[in-house]
């Protein structure tokens, strides 16, 4: 219907009824109480974003692209339990391709250490569960890649089990 209305206003006039009610009619039919309406009528124009054509994209710089970088914690293994005693954890770090940056230990969401060695080693840890990420950066200091969350287990043995 609203595309009739539309045509309509094209080629003929509307008209404007107010009701005993308060309620308001538009028609294109005119009655005896009726004014005539004036609609300023504005084609519908909608900007489409350009896209970018490879052909005429043009580089930022003449420097090489950097690589994708795949970052993966080789030890403790995802889902694995370490036992020991003394709550000592070794974090073992593959980086494909090698690159020299800093690394970055996340530890349950929170930065722990950042060093330029791809192996972490955590000490007096408490029993329990323990998500980790390591972060490679340049030396600026910028975020080039991520590892996955990995989760290990922290187990020491109790006191209270096997007493005897």
């Amino acid at each position: 219907m609203l595309c009739l209305c539309v045509n309509a206003l094209a080629t003929t006039k509307i008209y404007k009824v107010v009701k005993a009610d308060g309620s308001i009619v538009y028609t294109d039919k005119p009655p005896a109480n009726a004014q005539e309406y004036k609609l300023e009528v504005k084609p519908n124009i909608i900007a489409t974003p350009t896209h970018k054509n490879s052909a005429t994209t043009i580089p930022a710089s003449n420097s090489a692209p950097s690589p994708d970088y795949s970052v993966t914690i080789t030890s403790p293994a995802n889902e694995a339990t370490v036992r020991n005693n003394a709550g000592t954890v070794t974090i073992s770090v593959n980086v494909s391709p090698e690159v020299k940056g800093l690394y970055r230990l996340i530890v349950n969401g929170e930065p722990t250490a950042q060093q330029a060695s791809p192996v972490f080693e955590l000490q007096e840890l408490n029993r329990g569960e323990y998500k980790i990420k390591i972060e490679l950066l340049d030396q600026s200091g910028k975020l080039l890649a991520s590892s996955p969350l990995s989760t290990f287990y922290l187990h020491k043995a109790s006191a209270l089990i096997n007493a005897n």
